[in-house]
């Protein structure tokens, strides 16, 4: 079954079709919440339950194959890049989500003043502002200085996942993405993401079943 099997094997999860779908989702549809992602894999295995879906993303999370991460205010929210720490952007104005690497050095507030008696092992930063294209006034950017673009490798897909994977969930704030099943599938970023000065930014720690799953 390909990569996704794979990386299913290596967390000593059973390969399933829904485990292969809703992970081949998360993958192609980065910040996707809940509703999304069940919508996405619903149009190629119809017979998923949204109970499937949950109970899929709650073992991929625990296995480590997926992060899950909740901005305040808004639903849960899901993505395959894992292990590294990363943090996000999130624009009040029309809820586009960006990537953002893990603050380093003399950045205040990552380490507590106290740790409390608790053992550290991960800092959870959600940077709040505006896009640029909600912000007002701020210039458009240019090819050239274009936003970062989640590189989606449809090949490592199941075929009728990742006829699927590519399409815009509802409610996503990306462009649309044409199918590419055999290379890379790139989808840009809200040009507002392109640099941190396009935004305001105001730094918070945050710190009945069916179907086989």
């Amino acid at each position: 079954m390909g990569v996704l099997a794979q990386r299913l094997r290596s967390a000593d999860l059973r390969v399933t079709r829904p485990r292969i779908g809703i992970l081949g989702a998360v993958h192609a549809n980065p910040h996707a919440d809940t509703e999304s992602i069940f919508g996405i894999v619903r149009a190629a295995l119809p017979e998923v339950s949204r109970q499937t879906v949950y109970d899929v993303l709650h073992a991929l999370t625990e296995a480590g194959l997926v992060r899950r991460f909740q901005p305040s205010g808004s639903a849960a929210r899901y993505e395959t890049r894992v292990g590294d720490n990363h943090h996000h952007f999130v624009c009040r104005g029309c809820g586009a989500i960006a990537d953002v690497d893990c603050t380093c050095d003399e950045t205040p507030c990552l380490l507590p003043s106290e740790e409390c008696g608790f053992l550290l092992d991960e800092t959870e930063v959600i940077y709040w502002g505006f896009c640029q294209a909600c912000s007002g006034g701020a210039e458009v950017a240019t090819p050239a200085a274009a936003a970062p673009t989640h590189r989606v490798h449809t090949g490592d897909l199941e075929p009728a996942i990742a006829r699927e994977a590519v399409l815009p969930y509802p409610g996503n704030t990306h462009p649309s993405r044409q199918p590419a099943p055999s290379y890379v599938a790139e989808a840009a970023l809200a040009p507002a993401v392109a640099s941190s000065t396009a935004w305001r930014v105001a730094a918070t720690k945050t710190g009945g079943h069916t179907g086989s799953t």
